[in-house]
């Protein structure tokens, strides 16, 4: 793990990438094969690739940012419900890419979080994705620069917290109950339909983990 922080201190250049994508596909199998998630210190050595990962990410190459949303999938389903201290470094850059206009890159971002959710549950991601739909304004005309979200944003906001509500538990839950409301409100009147119906299947799994919350 030190040998690759000290490979990913090079810049990305037609040299070295091909570096970084095998240094993350051999960070996987060691996740994967050897568990070295297990041993202490590895969250450690996470949080230092962290820059490094997110780079990968966010690369124009599509097969360096795959094989960082790749290992991304591993380290989740091998970590469970652990690697939700790791979703915390990642999730605002896998947000930020929703935004592309690389309807791949999105596509696969989307993959990515939905994975990592149905793995990990990662049950404090709620509380970011709804502050996004409830301080979201999507009337252009009445927002300011900050408070505009794009439709794709919004739209993959809203898959992402059907997919947590889906699978978290009730009890799990409840401390976000005030958040998922504030989400639900603001995103029903979303100026695009997508965004509208997604938010509708949020509410209907709402209804079904907290009903009496619902009947009010």
């Amino acid at each position: 793990m030190k040998r690759i922080q000290d490979l990913f201190k090079k810049k990305e250049n037609e040299e070295t990438w091909a570096q970084f994508d095998q240094a993350l596909k051999s960070i996987k199998l060691w996740a994967t094969a050897d568990k070295i998630y297990q041993y202490p210190g590895f969250v450690d050595h996470i949080k230092l690739l962290q820059q490094p990962i997110i780079s990968s990410l966010t690369s124009e190459r599509t097969r360096l940012s795959g094989t960082a949303s790749d290992l991304l999938q591993a380290l989740s389903q091998a970590m469970k419900r652990k690697y939700e201290i790791i979703h915390e470094l990642f999730m605002p850059t896998l947000i930020r890419l929703f935004s592309r206009s690389n309807k791949v890159h999105v596509r696969n971002t989307l993959t990515c979080f939905k994975t990592i959710v149905e793995n990990s549950k990662v049950p404090r991601t709620t509380h970011r994705l709804c502050l996004i739909l409830k301080n979201n304004n999507s009337d252009t005309k009445n927002t300011t620069s900050t408070g505009n979200i794009s439709k794709s944003t919004r739209y993959h906001v809203t898959e992402c917290l059907n997919a947590v509500i889906q699978v978290n538990a009730t009890n799990d839950l409840l401390r976000y109950v005030a958040d998922i409301e504030a989400a639900i409100r603001n995103t029903a009147m979303d100026s695009a339909p997508e965004v509208r119906s997604s938010i509708r299947m949020c509410y209907k799994l709402y209804c079904e983990k907290i009903p009496d919350r619902a009947s009010k």
